[in-house]
């Protein structure tokens, strides 16, 4: 097992990115894909999607080197652990929030900008103190980034053929 998280962890990650990516956008084209911009649906699932895997298969690894730990007899609980187990469990849910958000939004529900801006704000403040000590925190600010501003331009305008059905259809109901 040690083997695997040595070495295949961040394939499986990447694996686990794509094919929730491509899931997440047939999903959200088949569900509510009336007047949206299919070209850049994957990048708009990308953000929130690639942070939940790397999150938990964070997660994941922690865990799994706290039980190779405690089996021989080097486990000691100390802050460094907690942190280690705080910061993905809360990115992890920021993403899952974030995720969900876009989703509704996409779906045409009655969604507010605040439901995707919201968890995007809280993954970039949790990111922030990260800067200094991982340039790979950076990633995480273009890909949400990218996510969100995606996703912003996928949605067109309602036509105007939809604007005077629904004035005759106030007008008739009148």
């Amino acid at each position: 097992m040690k083997e695997f998280f040595f070495k295949y962890i961040d394939l499986v990650t990447i694996i686990i990115t794509l094919a929730w990516t491509i899931g997440a956008t047939i999903f959200a084209i088949k569900s509510g894909g009336k007047g949206l911009r299919v070209a850049l649906m994957p990048l708009v699932f990308l953000g929130p999607v690639m942070l939940i895997s790397c999150m938990f298969t964070h997660l994941a690894e922690i865990s799994f080197h706290a039980v190779d730990s405690d089996f021989t007899g080097k486990f000691s609980l100390r802050f460094y652990l907690y942190a280690l187990y705080l910061m993905p469990l809360v990115l992890g849910n920021a993403g899952i929030y974030m995720y969900r958000g876009m989703l509704r939004f996409l779906s045409d529900a009655a969604t507010s900008k605040r439901e995707i801006l919201q968890p995007a704000g809280i993954i970039a403040l949790v990111l922030f103190p990260l800067l200094w000590l991982t340039p790979l925190a950076a990633i995480m600010y273009v890909v949400v980034g990218i996510s969100v501003a995606a996703l912003f331009a996928v949605r067109k305008r309602e036509s105007a053929d939809y604007d005077l059905d629904m004035l005759t259809l106030q007008e008739a109901t009148a």
